[in-house]
Order: C-alpha cells, then sequence, then structure tokens
C-alpha cells in the first residue's frame, strides 16, 4: 500500500466535521501521509471510556523512531497516550475529535486571508508557510526538538512578538539517507512554548515556519511581517 492510499485511509476514517476542517491539509500534502523519519513503529490502544454524549474516547500510544534510536527499548508507559475520540453515525464509527485542548492558530497573510492551523500550506512569493503544533520533551533544547531530524540550526535569537515570546531559528535541513539527494533546504521557524497540563516533562510548541522557495531575505521577512498577525486561542 502506498502513500497516497494511506492518506485516502486515514481522511474516511475522519467524521464529516473533521474532513471538513482537514481537507485542505491533506490536499496541500498530496494526499501523502508520514515522513521518512521519524516513524512510526508500533502503536497502542488503550482502555475505551464511553461518555455523555454516547462517543468513546480511547488513550493512544504512538512509538516513534528513528534511526538514531532504532534498537532502544522503550516501555509503554514511558509513552506519552494521546486521548482520541470515536462517534457513531449512520456510516459507523469514525474518530469525531481529539481532546488535546491545545489552543487555535491562525495568521493573516499578505492578501488578507486567514490562514488556521487546518488549512495547510500557503505559498508565498518566496516561502511556503505553515501553522504546527509539536509536542515536545521538557529537555534542555525543546527548540532543536521541534525543528526535528536531519537539521541544523544556524541562527537563533528570542523575540517579542504580539502572540508572546518567541523563538526564531534558521534551520538548514538535509534530506534522509534514502531520498538519495544532497539537496539542502533553507528553513525559517517561530516557536512559542507553553506547558503541558499535567506533564512536566513535556511541553507544547506553536509554530509558525517557512520554506525558502526563492530570495532567502524576501522569505524572512514575509514570514516576520505576517507573525505580527499571528494569534494564540484557546479552543
Amino acid at each position: 500500500m502506498n502513500n497516497f492510499q494511506f492518506g485516502a485511509l486515514e481522511y474516511a476514517m475522519l467524521s464529516p466535521r473533521l474532513r471538513e476542517l482537514n481537507r485542505k491539509s491533506f490536499e496541500a500534502a498530496n494526499w501523502v501521509t508520514g515522513t521518512s523519519s521519524p516513524w512510526l513503529e508500533r502503536y497502542r490502544i488503550e482502555g475505551g471510556t464511553k461518555r455523555e454524549d454516547g462517543s468513546v474516547a480511547f488513550q493512544v500510544r504512538f512509538d516513534y523512531r528513528s534511526s538514531t534510536d532504532i534498537d532502544k527499548e522503550v516501555p509503554w508507559t514511558d509513552i506519552e497516550p494521546f486521548p482520541v475520540v470515536v462517534s457513531e453515525d449512520e456510516d459507523g464509527w469514525r474518530v469525531s475529535s481529539f481532546l488535546h485542548n491545545w489552543k487555535h492558530q491562525s495568521v493573516r497573510l499578505p492578501d488578507g486571508v486567514v490562514l488556521t492551523d487546518f488549512d495547510g500550506v500557503y505559498e508565498g512569493s518566496d516561502v511556503r508557510l505553515q501553522l504546527q503544533r509539536l509536542g515536545v520533551a521538557n529537555g534542555p533544547d525543546p527548540i532543536r526538538e521541534a525543528v526535528g531530524n536531519h537539521a541544523e540550526i544556524v541562527e537563533r535569537r528570542e523575540m517579542d512578538l504580539p502572540v508572546g515570546k518567541a523563538t526564531f531559528a534558521e534551520v538548514k535541513r538535509t534530506p534522509p539517507a534514502a531520498a538519495q539527494s544532497d539537496a539542502v533546504m533553507r528553513e525559517y521557524w517561530l516557536v512559542v512554548l507553553d506547558d503541558e497540563p499535567e506533564r512536566a516533562d513535556r511541553k507544547r510548541a506553536y509554530a509558525w515556519t517557512g520554506i525558502v522557495t526563492g530570495d532567502a531575505e524576501a522569505a524572512r521577512e514575509e514570514l516576520l511581517d505576517t507573525a505580527r498577525t499571528w494569534k494564540l486561542e484557546q479552543e
């Protein structure tokens, strides 16, 4: 089964409302989901608690791995559970919500359109922009963990934005070995960290990111200009 089929299956598992909210993201990624690294090595579905509205909440643990920790022994209890809610409709049971209680992000684009977490990628003149929400360890460098693998942070500085204190990072990313390419992508990241309720060892990273597709300085300015309209609001 190819990645396109996996994307279609994921979409089919969503409730009508989640399909409406996420369709643009699936289309922007050409219905391909997942990346080469990290990958999902295994998962575990636990429990099943019926809620007052008839839906059922499950705790799902995802064990993500990369080439650096593929052989590491990781007990299930060390993997943070992710709450997933399923509801029944005329077509059967579908994923209807995720009880993450994260804040909602939005940015006003140069053309006046408001981009949200659910709207996928915006192609600017010199940059490909996207809002992201990432769970990271509350370790010595959560920004580095948010940026991810195959990446080098070449510049970093703190900034005061209307959305709050943010870290700006310029990133050079190399493709994984399986891609058989030596092309290097330049990226700009703005990251705001927030506490994870009831988990002192975790942080929530809200990110406004840009992959350079044209002039690097123009891409940086477009990211920083739009960041002045970046909002975080409790869902």
